[in-house]
């Protein structure tokens, strides 16, 4: 009866047509919003991951429990674009990148990079408004 619930979830009851894991921690997110925001971004973290790996594993990328989101994400944004894209204007940014600040200026102040492919960081209390997405 409790999946039933988090199924019918008003926003994250959608997912179970793409994978029935997806509903389990998006639902978990909405119940704790209110009590426990803490509980809140685990939670949609880990949806974040999950569908990272999802979309990878569609993709046919392999990956294996050391491989980063961002790494994910990335690879998937290449092959879902199969190289039809500008190099330049696609970067990978987070906390263990290499000169953090030197990249930020760059989206800042030239036209590329303009799309981020980021985890845990950029997402707020930061201005860019060249980034076209994130």
């Amino acid at each position: 009866m409790k999946s039933e619930t988090v199924h019918r979830s008003g926003n994250f009851g959608f997912l179970a047509e793409h994978d029935s894991l997806f509903v389990k921690p998006g639902g978990a997110a909405e119940r704790a919003f209110s009590s426990d925001p803490n509980t809140t971004l685990i939670k949609l973290r880990q949806l974040g991951e999950a569908m990272a790996q999802h979309l990878a594993a569609l993709c046919g990328i392999e990956f294996d429990e050391q491989t980063s989101q961002s790494d994910l994400l990335y690879d998937a944004f290449k092959d879902l674009y199969n190289g039809q894209y500008n190099e330049a204007a696609v970067a990978k940014i987070t906390g263990q990148s290499d000169k953090v600040d030197q990249l930020i200026r760059r989206y800042k102040n030239e036209r590329y990079p303009n799309i981020a492919i980021t985890v845990d960081l950029l997402t707020t209390g930061i201005d860019v408004p060249h980034i076209c997405k994130m």
